[in-house]
């Protein structure tokens, strides 16, 4: 049964927040994204929380949203998805997911989600009186009622199918890669449809705008990062040369690029700067992290208590990512100190930066090393390139700014939209039902 916690009302606007995970703490960057979306939420209207706890998740760490949720309901993972499959042979599990992967239209990621009692919840909370319904991703959107009388917003974090496109193009061979082509193919259907269904979606870049054909009725929030402290004019760079990443490592995309790095990069910078470290941090480590271990130059931290002084010794941060999808977090952080950074194009994809100005960009192994390269032999521009990067940081991505955006799109009037002929028809591609 799902958790509940009441305080006290706040306006006489109402609106359902869905999330696809407890924003709390946040501890990675999709919670962050969610955490800050609830609180901009929450400056214009009377917020009822629904989440879906992950199995990480603790019951306690709803306390601090009490701040900005006058309801809060959580969903223990046992309740949805394939939560509650322990008992289950594996071999009907496998069955089962292959069945998933195998169905024409429905995406299988859509299918984990799906539960009794997740449904009967969601149905209940929307039959309530609520102005304004805002829910987390397309796996949730698919547990809403054909038909609401409220305004409902969408928040597209990731275009999956373009997430999977570049999964497929980049990652690793495994059994899994035919059944994620299918993804690919069922993801872009669905989303290439998502228009004809009468509400209003949030992306996190013009990049994912576009695909809309900038429609009206998507709406940009990009990523942001809450800095701790004012500008480190004057950071102590190490005496050796530190290239730097930092993120959850059991990330798939995070995995690949710090593979990427120390097997095709770091060893062209090596073949110059001897002396060169490169320091990945992040908590969860995969095995393929941490044999990256024995690499000459290379350290895996795991978790930290602070990515702070990591970044204040830093000398250039690297994110060296080929696939995934929404905005790199962890490049606006290191903006945020001041840091200079090399990325290839996807991983600054989502931030509006000028190669050369704000960073550099680089896709292919020698031109990402001969990048590195030039902001370790020209400490002018590495200043001057941290400079630039931390401007733009503090114009366009800092929390409060995108929560101040998120209130004005609250409080401002729905898009009204014609009669959408059939949407109903078309919008039965996302109901995981059987």
């Amino acid at each position: 049964m799902p958790f509940r916690v009441e305080v006290e009302g706040k306006t006489a606007v109402r609106t359902l927040f869905i999330s696809e995970t407890l924003p709390y703490p946040p501890t990675n960057g999709r919670k962050q994204r969610v955490l800050h979306l609830l609180r901009g939420v929450a400056r214009a209207s009377d917020v009822t929380l629904l989440s879906f706890m992950q199995s990480e998740d603790k019951c306690e760490s709803a306390i601090p949203l009490r701040r900005y949720c006058s309801e809060i309901h959580l969903l223990p993972r046992e309740a949805w998805g394939n939560g509650g499959s322990a008992k289950v042979p594996k071999p009907l599990i496998w069955g089962r997911s292959l069945l998933e992967y195998l169905h024409p239209t429905v995406p299988a990621q859509l299918r984990w989600y799906d539960s009794p009692t997740a449904r009967r919840l969601v149905n209940r909370l929307c039959s309530e009186r609520f102005d304004l319904i805002w829910t987390e991703r397309l796996s949730l959107m698919a547990f809403l009622p054909k038909r609401l009388d409220c305004r409902v917003i969408v928040d597209l974090d990731d275009l999956e199918h373009r997430k999977l496109g570049r999964r497929l193009r980049h990652g690793d061979w495994d059994r899994l890669l035919p059944f994620r082509g299918l993804e690919f193919l069922k993801f872009r259907r669905l989303e290439r449809n998502l228009l004809n269904l009468p509400y209003e979606f949030v992306v996190c870049s013009e990049v994912d705008h576009k695909f809309f054909r900038e429609s009206n009725r998507v709406l940009v929030v990009p990523n942001g990062f809450e800095q701790q402290s004012a500008y480190p004019s004057h950071c102590a760079v190490a005496p050796t040369p530190i290239f730097l990443f930092v993120g959850t490592m059991c990330y798939e995309p995070n995995v690949d690029a710090v593979r990427f790095f120390a097997n095709a990069i770091f060893p062209l910078i090596r073949r110059h700067e001897p002396n060169a470290r490169f320091l990945i941090v992040g908590h969860d480590p995969t095995e393929a992290v941490l044999a990256l271990k024995s690499i000459p130059g290379i350290t895996v931290t795991g978790t930290v208590p602070s990515v702070e002084d990591y970044l204040r010794q830093a000398t250039v941060f690297v994110a060296p990512v080929r696939f995934g999808g929404g905005t790199r977090i962890k490049i606006l952080e290191a903006m945020a100190y001041g840091r200079a950074v090399v990325s290839t194009t996807v991983g600054a994809e989502g931030i509006e930066v000028e190669s050369g100005k704000h960073l550099l960009l680089a896709d292919r192994p020698a031109d990402f090393a001969a990048s590195c390269l030039l902001l370790l032999n020209d400490a002018s521009l590495r200043e001057r390139i941290g400079e630039e990067g931390y401007s733009l940081f503090k114009k366009q991505y800092t929390w409060s700014r995108i929560e101040r955006h998120v209130e004005d799109i609250v409080r401002s009037r729905p898009i009204v939209t014609k009669t959408l002929p059939k949407w109903e028809a078309k919008a039965r591609c996302l109901s995981p039902s059987r």
